[in-house]
Formats: structure tokens, sequence, C-alpha cells
């Protein structure tokens, strides 16, 4: 394929599907671990799962963080018809990712427990929870690599390894968690090496790329290591961040509930994170689609093509917004119920909670997208400062805050508020980023 002169339509689809179906594929199996969890062993272990997520997440941003960033910078050398560069930047992002995997397998395995304590973990819920991530420990090093592999793969012109890797990986999963969890009845164990083997077979996948024909990357002796290591990571650090922010989110929200509301609302919102994971998945899939393409056109100097890809994106983003946001306003029991088996009590919440914190889906892709585009253009900065308000200050604000003020109930409108207030910046920031590039290429 040629990213500077094939229709922007085509090129736009074709990394859309494959970057989509591996956000599906991905988002089934994260889907088939709650699942399987809240009814196969309950609704407290659907809680403790949760609890895990944090530590989870950290592991996966770590990949990001060094995959986006490396990848960008390796798409727009790549553009320019520099291969040289583009490879050091592979290295450097290479020895980067290798580092923090290796620093993180070590922290993981040695304070093993005190990390986990630190989520807010207890009691039932502590042993839950331990059963789980020690496994994700064991194999800290693969989930630290296996995003940034993919990221890397994708932006040399081969989506559909990275989605045949998601998909090996997810069919993987999705099959050992059935079987592990209700014929062995392995517990949280069996869900945890479920979801480790899974992520294996999709990193094994993805390192075949390296050695096929396909490929163009090359292992090369970097130069100016530290300089070109900070222009990855702040090229990925909006990326690492909206990863992390399922973990900071649930984070806060697990506390805030623990504080303020009864196990009921904890088991709701059990559900509602694996849906905000679910549907963040998918957006970012938009997003992986347009990055090498835009970032590839950007270093050539085409911003006619990448007008057009923008406006294929975020029409995408806006239409999987709205039917993601009636699922739940209209139908929140029927979603509540495909993840835990309600009772009185959680019936009570779902049916206030769920369309409440539904609205914010209307939204997010625009914010989750935008992160992406501006850093296809280069622009860390835009990045990262919807990264920053959306998944740490505002959110994390609103959350401590409208407890304390309106009470328990209130906790359900910090998403959808912080949601509505990014998009707004969002939009802002990518009016003046369009109106830059026009004046600039």
């Amino acid at each position: 394929m040629d990213l500077l002169k094939d229709s922007v339509k085509k090129l736009y689809f074709r990394y859309l599907f494959p970057s989509m179906g591996s956000a599906v594929v991905a988002s089934v199996y994260l889907m088939t671990d709650a699942v399987v969890i809240g009814k196969g062993i309950g609704d407290n272990a659907l809680a403790a799962l949760n609890m895990t997520t944090p530590i989870i997440s950290f592991m996966l941003s770590i990949g990001i963080l060094f995959g986006i960033g490396g990848s960008v910078l390796f798409s727009v050398h790549k553009g320019t018809g520099n291969d040289e560069k583009a490879n050091k930047c592979f290295t450097t992002a290479l020895i980067g990712v290798l580092t923090g995997a290796v620093i993180i397998c070590l922290l993981c395995n040695i304070f093993d427990r005190q990390i986990l304590a630190l989520m807010g973990a207890k009691d039932e819920l502590f042993d839950l929870a331990y059963d789980y991530v020690r496994f994700y420990y064991y194999f800290s090093i693969p989930s630290v690599l296996v995003n940034f592999c993919s990221a890397f793969v994708r932006s040399d012109k081969d989506p559909n390894r990275a989605m045949f890797a998601v998909t090996a990986g997810g069919i993987i999963n999705v099959v050992f968690d059935i079987v592990l969890v209700y014929p062995a009845q392995m517990g949280m164990a069996g869900a945890a090496i479920a979801s480790v083997s899974g992520i294996t077979v999709q990193l094994l996948v993805c390192l075949t790329h390296f050695l096929s024909k396909k490929s163009t990357i090359r292992i090369s002796k970097p130069v100016n290591t530290l300089k070109n290591t900070f222009q990855i990571v702040k090229g990925g650090l909006s990326g690492f961040i909206t990863e992390l922010s399922n973990a900071i989110i649930i984070f806060v929200f697990n506390l805030q509930l623990l504080n303020y509301c009864s196990n009921a609302e904890l088991a709701v919102y059990g559900v509602l994170a694996n849906c905000a994971i679910l549907f963040n998945a998918l957006f970012v899939g938009v997003g992986q689609a347009v990055q090498p393409v835009s970032a590839f056109n950007f270093g050539a100097g085409q911003s006619d093509r990448i007008a057009k890809l923008r406006r294929y994106a975020y029409t995408t983003v806006l239409i999987m917004g709205v039917i993601f946001s009636l699922s739940g306003i209209l139908f929140p029991e029927f979603v509540a119920s495909c993840f835990i088996d309600l009772t009185d009590a959680t019936r009570t919440v779902t049916t206030t909670a769920i369309p409440i914190y539904f609205i914010a889906f209307f939204v997010m892709g625009v914010n989750v997208l935008s992160t992406y585009y501006f850093q296809s253009l280069m622009k860390g900065g835009y990045s990262l400062a919807v990264s920053i308000l959306r998944n740490i200050f505002i959110s994390s604000l609103l959350l401590i805050t409208l407890p304390m003020l309106f009470g328990g109930f209130a906790i359900w409108f910090a998403i959808p508020i912080t949601e509505i207030a990014v998009a707004v910046i969002s939009v802002i920031l990518l009016i003046k980023s369009n109106n830059k590039m026009k004046s600039k290429i």
C-alpha cells in the first residue's frame, strides 16, 4: 500500500477494519473475563477484579508509552523518506520498553502483596484479587511488550497481522476462561491463566512480523539516545495516560464507593468499568487506524489528505458514541445482567447509575480519538492536555468533590460531566491545530 498516493478512504478502511477487529476481539476477551468471573465466581469476585485493573493497566500502559511514541516518530521519518532515522527511533524505543518491562517485573514480584494493598483490597476481596493478579506479576514482561509490538507492526504497514495476533490471543483467552473457571473450577487463578496465555500468544504472533519479508524495521545503533528517548516519551505520554486512565479512574472510584456506598454499588461499578474499557478500546481502535496514515502524510506535508482522514474518523466515533450511549440509557438492566445475576439491591442501583454513566459515551470517542490524532501531528502538548484533563484532573476532582457535596449518588455524574467538558476543549484545540496546519504545511 502507498500511504501517500492511495485513496484516503481506502486507506482509512484498510486500517480501520483490522484496528477495530483487534479492538473488538480484545474487548470480547476482556468482557469474557468479567462475565465468567461475575457469573461463575460471584459479585465479590467481579469487585476484586476491579481492584487489579489499575495494576494491569499500568503494565499495558508502559508498552503504549514506548510503542505509540516510537511508532509515531517511526512513521513521520518514513514519510520523509529517512529510513535510517526511523530505525534508530525503533531501536531507542525498544531499549526503553525492555528496561521498563524488567523493572516492573522485579517490583511486582518483590512487592506483590504490598502493591495490591495500595489498591484498597481487603479481607475476602484481597484474597480473590491476589489469586488473579499474581499471574500477571509472573507474566509482566509479555504484558508490557504486547502493545509495544502491536504499535510497530501496524506502523510498518502490517495491520492485518496485528489483528490476527489479537484474534489468536482472544480465542485462547476465551476458551481457557470457560474451561478453567467452570469445568476445572480454578476460580480467579483460572481466569488469570487464561488472560496471560492470550497475551503471550498475541505477542508471539506479533513478533513473527519482524522475521517476515514485509518488515522494514531493522535494529540500528542509536544516537542521541537521551534526546530521542525524551521525544518518544513525550509523543507516547498521552497514550500512556489514556490507557492508564482506566487504572486511575477505577482506583479513585473504588475508594469513593467504599467510603460512601455499599457493595451493591461496587458490584454495579464493576459492570460500568468493564463497559467503559470495552467502549474505550473500540474508540482507541479508530485512533490506531488514523495514526500511522496521518503521521506518514504529516511527514510528507499532505494536509488535504489529513483533513479527509480526520472527517472519516470523527464521523465514525460520533456514530459509535450514540449507539453505545443509547444501549445503557434504554436497557440498563440488560447491560448489567450480562455481567452479574441481579439482586434487589443491585437492580435498584442499576436502573439509576447505568443511564447516568452511559451519557459519557456520547462524546468519549471525540476525546480518545483526539489524543491519537494530535500525536500523529506531533502535537504532543495538545494530546497531553486532553489526556491529563480527562483522565486525571477533572475526573478525579469531580469524583472527590461531588459525593462530598451531594452524597454518594452524585458520584455517577462525575464521568459524564468530565467527558462533556473535555470534548469542548478537544474541539477548540482541534480547530486551533487545523488552522496552524493550513498555515504551515
